[in-house]
């Protein structure tokens, strides 16, 4: 006679068997979250080089409708907003035509202000050295300056043209330091030779990635 009661294996779960069954939901989103977040801040970082990119872009524009040597140029982190920016200046000091070099009183005619979660590294080839970095005095608070004259050729700060190729990698702040959070390393290295045609690389580990 079968009993009413049922087969005991065909009880419901147990109190440790449905722990377990949460335990590993819980585990799955957890890591569901981490990869979300972790391709949100990739997504950033591709963005923000995207803006930098048609930022440098422009300024050959900007030099024909203004008929001015345009220059761009990195400023330190503001200590207001901890912020820093792309500045493109025009040569207009002195007045009427300007000189051809960057300098203190020339005008800042567009700004971009970088997302405080970016860094930058910067690599340099040829001869550049540190020739295109912080030349501009000290009261500019630049830690970057390039610029373009009418004959399309990328100018250092004082207007001499660059001898190799300029480069300055964009970085999410997590990809850097001892213990980066995120993995693997991405970043997109912007660069410029002695004639102004920037373009942008994505390289993971170093290694070239291709066009992002």
């Amino acid at each position: 006679m079968e009993s009413r009661h049922g087969n005991s294996r065909q009880r419901g779960f147990t109190m440790i068997e449905l722990l377990v069954v949460v335990v590993i939901l819980g585990a799955a989103i957890l890591i569901g979250i981490a990869e979300t977040s972790k391709m949100a801040r990739k997504a950033k970082l591709a963005g923000a080089s995207n803006d930098i990119m048609t930022f440098l872009q422009r300024v050959p524009l900007e030099m024909q409708s203004r008929g001015r040597v345009m220059f761009v140029r990195l400023t330190a982190v503001d200590l207001v907003t901890g912020k820093r920016s792309l500045q493109m200046v025009a040569d207009t000091n002195p007045a009427p035509s300007g000189n051809g070099s960057l300098e203190n009183l020339d005008t800042v005619v567009e700004t971009l202000e970088i997302p405080d979660y970016i860094q930058f590294s910067r690599d340099t080839i040829g001869d550049l050295q540190t020739n295109i970095f912080d030349v501009t005095g000290s009261g500019t608070g630049s830690v970057l300056a390039v610029g373009v004259d009418f004959r399309g050729r990328t100018i250092r700060p004082g207007g001499a043209q660059i001898g190799g190729i300029a480069t300055i990698s964009v970085l999410h702040k997590d990809m850097v330091g001892t213990t980066p959070t995120l993995k693997p390393p991405v970043d997109y290295q912007l660069r410029l030779g002695p004639v102004w045609n920037p373009s942008v690389v994505k390289l993971t580990k170093g290694h070239d990635a291709g066009f992002p």
